[in-house]
């Protein structure tokens, strides 16, 4: 094992000093002192007569300390004002004031100086833009047509700009003689006034419109004109005119207003005069009673009318009079509608959730238009029984508010969500609501936790262990003290940590050297501050002392996989015998030829697993070699973090040691638990998953490979920053896969290193179907070392309704990725439906018959599970080619221990109960270790069956 010596640099920085005293010294000048200012803003926009102001800010340079003072330069009509105008000592920042003129329509360059005693002036400056006052002027109507000796009106329309807020007077002028019009005011705040055109009896009739200029006017702004063309007709001729007595008028949305329209007769005409109106707008309608002016009548009254439908804006209508023997004649009626005043409601969030006796909260949020401004209400109803709601005043001004559910304690859990109506409420709107769908969930529980310990096995003269496990519910997370009793003779037991603050403890049990032998029960007790004790049963067994001897022996180096019973037998017939435990958990005995081994070890806390393996004393050697080294005693745990990546189907990938990590989506941290000690590598890949339909890759982008690392226990590993220079570009290669028979086809490529790496990476294409060429993705050849080996895997699975239930696989190992043709051999061939029942007492027995295939020649594999009342229970039977002397047929069972000391029928099968089964079969060529090109071939059935 490698390690890496640190060295340590010193780095050592010599300084000369030179001193006085001799005359020698050198001469030191001091810094030139300086200034400099900065404005922000450097540029502005301002109306006429307006200000805007910018921050001045001081910087001082070779210890300049004297007073700056502040000075500006302007374009004509604009001043400056600083505060202060004076920086003394320390001061760095000034406001400087810009005033724009009433009358100054032009900007430009405003340089603002500071200068200073002994210093060098500095400037900088602000870029001056003016938007000047000014006004436009409109008419509701181009053309007037005027009966001589009658009037009409010119509805106006004032539109201001650059802050411009005067009056604004509009007068006529270009009027023919004879015709006067007075010149109209608008006042500030307003937009519209109507003009009226009085033409005398004399005026002269116009063969052409004549044009006629209104010029509006105000202080400070240029004249604006717009056009009026004014018809003169003759009075002599039948003719009427119309006048409109509220020529502008404003509406709120869904209210009306009235206009009376007045006929004017001249020329002798006295018919009636029928009235329209043209111009509304759509949710406007414009209705006149009478509709028709009668002889003799002079009004008629015009009701406009809007609904909700209204859009806000300005609308210029036409009143039309026609009558018989006479020209029409038009008025013209300016109408500005308002929005109508009124609310809306909207809860901050769609869904509600509290738990039975407690409260939740509903933001509330209130919008009013139309110039609203009263307060609303807003109150809860359709509330399930025992759950209130206050209602909740929003007052004037503000816009939200908090509603509070209480859900009393006996209130029902809600299977689906209830919808609640809020409704708000104010003088003079229209109520308006919204919908919030409340969940009633159950009550937290009381704090309590219960105890569970996984059974125990230990020698006479040694130890053993169970796992006590601590569930906690209700929020407990107090210490629990725990102790023991119900001991046997010679057995004593304590516990670490005993007293738990966290999910389990361990509790050791020791036995002397004469303690009684055989099964027992002990009664583990938990007390905690408020909560009632807790108990819970651990079983045990005391074996004698010994471990025995032969040629074949097991060691069992975890704890936590300590068998509860084991057992052997020598041939391939015969009496099963219970082997006893040695020195460190280790259990020899002899096997002649070939023969069999088994044991059971504790499932969790409340479950059981049985191994039986048949094979040659050699084969059996091998496994039992192999237990340790698969469940070692010396384990680690580590924590750390991938940096570079992003995305959320993008994840990390870490290997130290035997033990795998991988991040979920966004997640950076990962931890691994039983990681092997000692030297190993590290290998991690960055992955991202592509999912297409029912297509799911996985396709590494960045690696990281450290080799003969040892990290201490508990502790972090260095972070592992794929964009970083240790990262490489993985290598990338072609499969194709022959005879995938219509199964689900995936190919998969991984790694294992030399020094105890096999990382449990998958990469590529895992739900394909296409037996076409697949990229797989590994080590780059510079990268790897003797004793590596990448693994390139194809499985074909068939599933009926998604559920397996046949698989054949190949696997090939070799030290660098390459292309690779790879042929899927023949289905599993098994005796009739592939499993047999045996016996159904005193615990269920099954086998797996069948006739040995030349691709899958070497091993046989039967495993066995069910779940009854929350006990698991699994038996793996397994048995080598070796086992049954070279026949072309095989019979892989679970044998009868119920006469074999110490076995506890419990442990096996129940029979009535459905069992999940596979039969997995596999060749290696007859090869004991991963060499360059070995090619390893699998098959399987899989299913269930009722004993």
């Amino acid at each position: 094992m490698r390690r890496l010596q640190l060295l340590s640099v010193a780095l050592l920085a010599l300084a000369g000093c030179s001193g006085g005293g001799d005359g020698d010294g050198g001469t030191v000048n001091p810094p030139t002192p300086t200034i400099g200012i900065q404005l922000s803003p450097a540029s502005a926009t301002v109306n006429q007569g307006a200000s805007t102001t910018t921050t001045v800010t001081l910087t001082r340079g070779g210890n300049y300390t004297g007073t700056v003072n502040l000075t500006a330069t302007t374009p004509s009509g604009v001043s400056v004002a600083f505060n202060p105008a004076a920086l003394a000592s320390g001061s760095t920042a000034s406001t400087a004031t810009i005033t724009v003129g009433s009358g100054t329509t032009t900007g430009g360059a405003v340089v603002i100086t500071a200068s200073g005693s002994g210093v060098t002036s500095a400037t900088s400056t602000f870029t001056l833009s003016i938007t000047p006052q000014a006004i436009t002027v409109s008419a509701g109507s181009p053309t007037l047509s005027v009966v001589q000796g009658a009037s009409g009106t010119i509805p106006l329309t004032i539109t201001r700009a650059g802050g411009y807020t005067g009056a604004v007077t509009v007068a006529a002028t270009g009027l023919p003689t004879g015709v006067t019009a007075a010149p109209v005011t608008i006042a500030s705040g307003s937009t519209t006034g109507t003009m009226t055109v009085a033409v005398g009896a004399t005026a002269a009739v116009t063969a052409t419109a004549v044009p006629i200029t209104l010029t509006a006017s105000g202080t400070g702004v240029s004249n604006q004109t717009a056009t009026v063309n004014l018809s003169i007709t003759a009075a002599a001729t039948p003719a009427f005119s119309l006048t409109a007595s509220n020529a502008s008028t404003s509406i709120t949305v869904g209210q009306s207003a009235t206009s009376t329209i007045t006929v004017t007769r001249t020329g002798g005409f006295t018919d009636a005069v029928a009235l329209a109106v043209s111009g509304a707008p759509s949710g406007m309608t414009a209705t006149f009673n009478p509709t028709s002016v009668a002889t003799g009548a002079t009004t008629s009254t015009l009701t406009i009318a809007t609904t909700a439908s209204v859009v806000p804006g300005t609308y210029n209508l036409t009143v039309t009079g026609s009558g018989t023997g006479v020209s029409n004649q038009t008025t013209g009626i300016t109408v500005t509608v308002a929005a109508a005043p009124g609310i809306t409601i909207a809860a901050g969030a769609p869904t509600l959730s509290v738990v039975q006796g407690a409260s939740g909260t509903i933001a509330v949020t209130i919008t009013r238009t139309g110039g609203y401004t009263d307060a609303v209400t807003v109150t809860a109803t359709g509330l399930p029984t025992g759950v209130t709601a206050a209602p909740v005043t929003i007052a004037s001004g503000a816009t939200t508010g908090t509603m509070t559910v209480a859900v009393g304690a006996t209130a029902a859990v809600t299977a689906t969500a209830v919808p609640i109506t809020l409704t708000a409420t104010g003088t003079g709107v229209s109520n308006q609501t919204a919908t919030v769908n409340l969940s009633i969930t159950a009550a937290t529980p009381a704090q309590s936790y219960t105890l569970s310990a996984s059974a125990a096995s230990l020698q006479q003269g040694g130890t053993g262990t169970s796992t006590v496990t601590i569930t906690r519910s209700g929020g407990f997370a107090g210490t629990v003290n725990l102790a023991v009793s119900g001991l046997p003779s010679g057995v004593t037991a304590s516990f670490n940590p005993a007293a738990a603050t966290g999910n389990s403890s361990t509790l050791t049990f020791t036995a002397t050297s004469g303690a009684t032998t055989g099964a027992f029960t002990a009664t583990i007790t938990g007390t905690a501050t408020g909560l009632a004790n807790v108990t819970t049963t651990v079983a045990g067994t005391v074996t004698a002392s010994g471990g025995g001897s032969g040629n074949v022996t097991i060691r069992f180096c975890d704890p936590s996989e300590y068998p509860l019973w084991v057992a052997y037998r020598s041939g391939t017939s015969g009496t099963w015998t219970r082997a006893t435990a040695g020195s460190n958990q280790s259990y020899s005995f002899s096997i002649s030829g070939v023969g069999g081994m088994a044991w059971v070890k504790p499932d969790g806390s409340n479950g059981y697993a049985v191994t039986v393996h048949y094979g040659s004393a050699t084969e059996l050697t091998n496994l039992g070699t192999a237990e340790c080294a698969n469940n070692p005693a010396a384990t680690k745990t580590l924590s750390g973090t991938f940096a570079g990546l992003s995305g959320p189907l993008q994840a990390g990938q870490v290997s130290v040691g035997g033990a795998f990590a991988q991040t979920s989506a966004g997640a950076t941290a990962f931890n691994l638990t039983k990681v092997a000690d000692g030297s190993t590598d590290l290998l991690a890949y960055r992955a991202t998953t592509t999912i297409a339909g029912t297509s799911v890759s996985i396709v590494p982008d960045k690696g990281i490979i450290r080799r003969g690392v040892n990290y201490a226990n508990g502790s972090t590993i260095p972070v592992l920053d794929f964009n970083s220079s240790e990262a490489f570009v993985p290598a990338s290669a072609q499969v194709t896969v022959t005879n995938p028979s219509g199964g689900i086809l995936t190919v998969i490529s991984s790694v294992q290193t030399a020094n105890g790496t096999f990382g449990g990476f998958a990469f590529g294409d895992l739900t394909g179907t296409s037996s076409g060429p697949r990229t797989i993705y590994g080590l780059p050849s510079s990268l790897t070392q003797p004793g590596d080996f990448h693994l390139v895997q194809a499985t074909s699975t068939v599933t009926v309704g998604n559920i397996p239930v046949s698989s054949r696989s190949v696997t090939v190992f070799n030290r660098n990725i390459a292309n690779k043709s790879l042929t899927l051999g023949p289905d599993l061939s098994v005796s009739g439906t592939g499993l047999v029942t045996i016996a159904t007492t005193p615990y269920a027995r099954l086998k797996v018959d069948g006739t040995w295939q030349a691709d899958y020649g070497d091993w046989l594999y039967g495993t066995f599970s069910q779940s009854v009342s929350s006990v698991n229970r699994s038996w793996l039977i397994s048995a080598s080619r070796a086992y049954f002397a070279g026949a072309s047929t095989y019979s892989v069972e679970m044998p009868d221990f119920s006469g074999v000391s110490g076995f506890d029928t419990n442990w096996g099968l129940r029979a009535g109960t459905s069992v999940s089964f596979g039969a997995i079969a596999y060749s290696a060529g007859g090869a004991t270790a991963t060499t360059e090109d070995l090619m390893v071939k699998t098959a399987a059935i899989y299913g269930t069956r009722t004993p």
